[in-house]
């Protein structure tokens, strides 16, 4: 299979700076395209979340890129790639935290992560970036890591109260 991908970002209604951060691959091997992307959004009220997400995006891709021959060749499995995933945000964090902690400031981001392969997708999320499945109607793939989804899932809120919390 053959993949063409794109990305659009937006600076939103609340920052002066763009805090999201995307990264996009398609590998190409004689076994099998695969296709990997990656988005982290910098976390309101915290300072530099574009430090956080571009961070963070590196990590993915450089993984991305020192497995890709090993994924394309299927030779990893669903339980590696999720381990691996896992202790890459860990390690993620503690770097980030240890960032934060050096210069007296708390910074944080989102994280989406995306993996398709021509049987299968993988997929990662922290936070409330999301991932949808667009076709005849639109799926919502990831569930949000917020006090609002939280409350929602609990039965102390309703969606559509949680729409103008």
């Amino acid at each position: 299979m053959k993949y063409i991908i794109s990305a659009v970002s937006d600076i939103g209604t609340t920052r002066k700076n763009n805090q999201d951060c995307i990264g996009m691959k398609v590998f190409e091997s004689d076994q099998e395209d695969m296709v990997f992307a990656v988005l982290c959004d910098g976390m309101g009220g915290l300072a530099q979340g574009e430090i956080a997400s571009a961070a963070v995006v590196n990590a993915f891709l450089n993984w991305a890129e020192k497995r890709s021959r090993s994924l394309c060749g299927n030779e990893l499995t669903e339980k590696i790639i999720f381990s691996e995933w896992r202790r890459l945000i860990n390690d993620c964090n503690h770097a980030i935290k240890l960032y934060g902690l050096r210069r007296g400031i708390n910074l944080g981001t989102t994280l989406a992560v995306i993996m398709i392969t021509n049987n299968h997708y993988y997929i990662v999320n922290v936070g409330d970036t999301r991932i949808y499945e667009v076709s005849s109607d639109v799926k919502q793939l990831t569930k949000d890591h917020t006090f609002i989804a939280y409350e929602v899932k609990m039965g102390h809120m309703t969606e559509e109260q949680a729409k103008h919390d």
